[in-house]
């Protein structure tokens, strides 16, 4: 497992490292970052915001500021890993302007997951799991976001969130582990 998950690792990290030194040669190859990490992006501040229109905006801005200032990424994280610390502090910034987010909406936002309406209980259970982690400090909704919306591994999550990634995983286990504790005590 060890060489095949390090090849893995190299390869994804090569194919980034040569996607941007191409990109920082000639802008023009630009859609290729563009197109690999938009849908992500665009699903982790669709998470966030909850609004389709501001989610764009926000995609939309954060490749342009990437576009703009790829000659100061240095390598020394992951590219996925950069790209993502600079969406997290695009939505605080974004929180910190005059006309916030409803995040009460959440309750009302479809399911990811195509449920049959004869499965009424499986969809309660998702409500209550919802509702759980809306009760959680927004440092820990980031988790999950950062976890399950985007798709981020430990090591990714932990450059995004300044932590170890073995906290990383601590932190989320441990995270789940209340979450399912709350779930059944609301059954």
């Amino acid at each position: 497992m060890g060489n095949a998950y390090l090849k893995e690792i190299t390869v994804i990290v090569d194919d980034d490292t040569r996607l941007i030194q191409d990109v920082k040669h000639d802008t023009n190859k630009f859609s290729l970052l563009y197109d690999k990490y938009v849908d992500i992006i665009y699903k982790y501040f669709l998470s966030k915001v909850q609004n389709q229109t501001i989610a764009e905006d926000l995609t939309s801005d954060l490749f342009f500021n990437v576009l703009k200032n790829i000659d100061g990424y240095k390598h020394r994280a992951q590219f996925k890993a950069w790209i993502f610390t600079i969406a997290r502090n695009m939505f605080y910034k974004h929180l910190r302007k005059p006309s916030p987010s409803n995040f009460e909406e959440l309750d009302n936002m479809p399911s990811p997951l195509p449920l049959p309406e004869q499965e009424v209980t499986e969809k309660q259970s998702l409500l209550r799991i919802r509702r759980a982690i809306k009760t959680q400090p927004e440092v820990d909704q980031e988790l999950f976001r950062l976890r399950f919306v985007s798709g981020l591994k430990f090591s990714e999550i932990g450059i995004v969130i300044g932590k170890s990634e073995t906290a990383t995983k601590k932190h989320f286990y441990r995270l789940l582990e209340k979450i399912s504790s709350v779930v059944e005590c609301e059954k």
